[in-house]
């Protein structure tokens, strides 16, 4: 897939259904296509000043978001239409741009994180969410799987608090962890089952804290920092690259529910992997391993069998994306 004028691919994000891509173009990532896996149709969306950054689709791979770093501003695309609308002029780039699971609204953050908006697809009935007076950041936000609740993190002076509200706003809830864990850090994210709230320590471990419950349970080494947490389509499950005090590294899987985590694949200090995406089932784990910034791609079952190398070279770069609903490979 290459525009006509001959630019490089810089980053891309597969609709879910796979039949379409967004991709953007140039030194800087500033042109902004949409095109099929074919290479049949690719049509500019825009082209901006400086670099984009790429946001999921939604669920029903109509629409997607992209930021323009230079102008701050944040845009929702039509995919099918190829068109564009301007969400805010003053998006900060802080928490995430979600939408919600049945792809018809989407909430971002806007300025410097100090407000959170919720609008639909079509723009309108927009709305604005904030946890309690005192706040400065909102850091992250997550829908529930039945898209009935938005949870947020936001940053207080001396800490972070976790907060759920229904999707209108209504119902604050202040939990646990907010409040006797500080400086908590990374993305959250909402367990398939609806109770929980997947989120990373200070120390860097990851936890579940149960919604309403009070109580939050490790689903890691407490010793053991987590970074590149991704989460399977079904949300039951989470990869995750564990760091060691040593420098030396393991790939992991651990069950939201509880249990040991498996363990995947061994990387010694300086060698580790990057980029960690599931298929479409959730039967393969994607990733690339990265020596002196070489990267080879490699595919793995979540049970830590059939491994596979994907890319048989070391390439200076690389981005991988599933865009198929079937196994992979």
């Amino acid at each position: 897939v290459v525009p006509e004028n001959g630019e490089s691919v810089v980053q891309f994000e597969w609709a879910p259904n796979g039949l379409s891509l967004a991709c953007t173009f140039g030194v800087n990532g500033s042109s902004v296509y949409v095109a099929t896996p074919d290479g049949n149709s690719v049509d500019l969306i825009r082209t901006l000043a400086g670099a984009v950054t790429l946001f999921d689709w939604n669920s029903t791979s109509t629409h997607f978001a992209y930021h323009d770093r230079a102008a701050g501003a944040l845009y929702l695309a039509n995919g099918i239409a190829a068109t564009d609308s301007l969400l805010t002029g003053i998006y900060g780039g802080f928490g995430r741009v979600r939408f919600n699971p049945d792809g018809q609204e989407i909430a971002f953050t806007r300025g410097n994180g100090d407000s959170l908006f919720v609008t639909s697809t079509t723009l309108t009935d927009t709305r604005q969410i904030e946890p309690e007076l005192g706040f400065f950041q909102i850091n992250t936000v997550t829908w529930s799987p039945d898209g009935t609740q938005i949870a947020l993190r936001a940053s207080y002076p001396g800490g972070q608090r976790l907060y759920t509200f229904l999707r209108d706003g209504s119902d604050r809830q202040r939990h646990f962890a907010g409040e006797l864990l500080s400086g908590i850090s990374a993305d959250i994210e909402w367990s398939a089952g609806g109770v929980s709230v997947i989120e990373r320590l200070t120390s860097g471990a990851l936890a579940a804290e149960e919604i309403g419950a009070g109580t939050f349970r490790l689903l890691t080494d407490e010793d053991e920092f987590a970074d590149g947490v991704t989460f399977s389509p079904e949300r039951s499950r989470v990869a995750y690259q564990g760091f060691d005090q040593d420098g030396t590294s393991t790939l992991m899987v651990a069950d939201i529910e509880g249990g040991e985590p498996t363990e995947l694949a061994e990387f010694e200090a300086g060698t580790n992997a990057t980029r960690t995406e599931w298929s479409g089932d959730g039967n393969w784990i994607l990733y690339w391993r990265v020596v002196n910034n070489q990267k080879q791609l490699f595919s793995i079952r979540p049970d830590g069998s059939g491994l596979r190398v994907v890319s048989g070279e070391l390439v200076p770069g690389g981005n991988v994306r599933d865009g198929r609903e079937s196994s992979f490979p």
